[in-house]
């Protein structure tokens, strides 16, 4: 690429995908390619330039982050914003180092300005897009990517404080319990301010993120949704959130020895039985916190079945794990709906056979996304009364299902109901149980309020 500011043609730049990606180094001595084991990708992306090469420094960055053991998901998101500074640079006919006197003309602060004027593009992408970038030249200078005729007869340190100055920066932030602290960040003058995030809504519970529980009235809706229009599978991932207040990660990692060691194991609380998932299980959770997840009996008796039947077999036999102790949730061509930390690492020491039809793509919950994006678009077309609701929030609808049951029971006090939330959910924090309450009260405050002034606008009484 030269450089200049004269436009050229549109960039034909690509990325492609490397499936089940290792590392190999050429052995001299023995004339072979010995394989670096602390390097493996289900899924790596290469960038090839528009003449067909493989762009080189972002082919060394990108090893270097599976190298850092980067998931395959960051890799792929990383290598598109690789792919995207590099089309920048093809179509505007500039390279890497491109550097007037005129600071807003210079490569960095060009694709910086560029990002802004994309209409379609957020805020937030804009933000994590330039400061990729950063974290790329920063690579590509302190291992010396740039050859001699890039660089000519420049200093990098001096290249490098003309593409972007770095600063500290302090922060605040807030713990689980709610108290604020300070954090000192390194950022640089290419940096974009990200959208600030909402604030806490008096009608959502802050629990990982705002959500919004569903009504009684829209959890019927819902269900009679799910019993006519959704497969058995979703049903049953459902069904679970619903009544177990587990995050979707702890559902789609549920192995058949799970459900088998449930059935055949000690009854707990009278009705449930208890499954424990997060770290030194093969179940995952956020952050790999562990706790125990309470299925209620029948629930485990519907899954047990599910995993003997007929449908189940046939994805089980196109799978990864086939009968190893396979997933109980799995999409009809076998693949896993949410990749687990075990499966990456049984992919990485070649555990298993890999069929050629398995690419081995990371997941993370999209396809169940996607399912109850149709439901919802069904509710819509039939103008039911329903607020739109992402997966979590049924996870807060447990919570406040179970919140009410607790309430109604008059031998408990508030202080047993929290404690018993708290271990049903797995929360970390009480601030995060105590939320629920919160919400709670509030509601029962409006509907009084809602109720009295009803009474003293139309005069009637019960």
């Amino acid at each position: 690429m030269k450089n200049s500011t004269t436009e050229n043609n549109e960039s034909t730049a690509s990325r492609k995908i490397l499936n089940n990606y290792r590392l190999y180094s050429y052995d001299c001595d023995n004339n072979k390619f010995v394989e670096k084991k602390d390097v493996y990708a289900s899924a790596f992306p290469v960038v090839i330039k528009s003449d067909g090469i493989v762009w080189d420094k972002a082919a060394l960055y990108l090893n270097a982050l599976a190298k850092q053991r980067k998931s395959s998901k960051l890799l792929k998101t990383v290598g598109d914003d690789l792919l995207d500074f590099l089309r920048f640079m093809e179509t505007h006919n500039i390279d890497m180092l491109y550097i007037p006197i005129e600071k807003e003309l210079r490569v960095t602060y060009r694709y910086r300005q560029d990002l802004l004027n994309r209409e379609k593009l957020g805020r937030n992408t804009a933000a994590q897009r330039i400061s990729r970038i950063v974290a790329f030249y920063e690579y590509c200078f302190d291992n010396n990517l740039f050859t001699k005729e890039e660089l000519k007869n420049r200093l990098p340190k001096k290249l490098k404080d003309s593409l972007f100055v770095k600063r500290k920066e302090k922060r605040w932030r807030k713990n689980t319990q709610g108290f604020g602290f300070q954090i000192e960040y390194e950022v640089s003058d290419l940096s974009i301010p990200r959208t600030p995030s909402a604030e806490q809504s008096t009608d959502a519970i802050q629990d990982g993120r705002q959500l919004h529980p569903l009504s009684e009235e829209e959890q019927e809706i819902f269900n009679k949704y799910l019993k006519e229009h959704a497969s058995r599978l979703f049903q049953l991932i459902c069904i679970i959130a619903l009544c177990t207040g587990a995050r979707l990660q702890v559902i789609c990692t549920l192995r058949v020895k799970d459900i088998k060691k449930m059935k055949d194991g000690p009854t707990v609380k009278g009705v449930f039985k208890a499954l424990k998932v997060g770290n030194n299980t093969t179940i995952d959770n956020k952050q790999d916190k562990p706790y125990k997840v309470f299925f209620p009996i029948w629930l485990v008796e519907e899954l047990a079945e599910y995993i003997d039947s007929k449908e189940w077999k046939e994805r089980a036999a196109k799978s990864y794990y086939k009968n190893n102790n396979n997933y109980v949730f799995l999409s009809k061509f076998g693949n896993t709906l949410y990749t687990s930390r075990l499966e990456k690492k049984d992919r990485e020491q070649n555990k298993y056979t890999v069929e050629p039809h398995d690419h081995g793509v990371e997941k993370s919950g999209e396809a169940i996304r996607k399912y109850l994006n149709d439901i919802w678009i069904l509710m819509e077309e039939n103008n039911e009364p329903i607020r739109k609701f992402s997966f979590h929030d049924l996870r807060a609808t447990f919570g406040l299902n179970l919140l009410r049951y607790l309430e109604s029971d008059s031998t408990l006090n508030l202080e047993e109901i929290l404690e018993e939330i708290k271990e049903r959910m797995g929360h970390s924090s009480r601030v995060i149980t105590e939320s629920y309450i919160n919400y709670h009260a509030r509601n029962k405050a409006y509907e009084r309020v809602s109720e009295q002034y009803m009474k003293s606008i139309y005069r009637y009484d019960d």
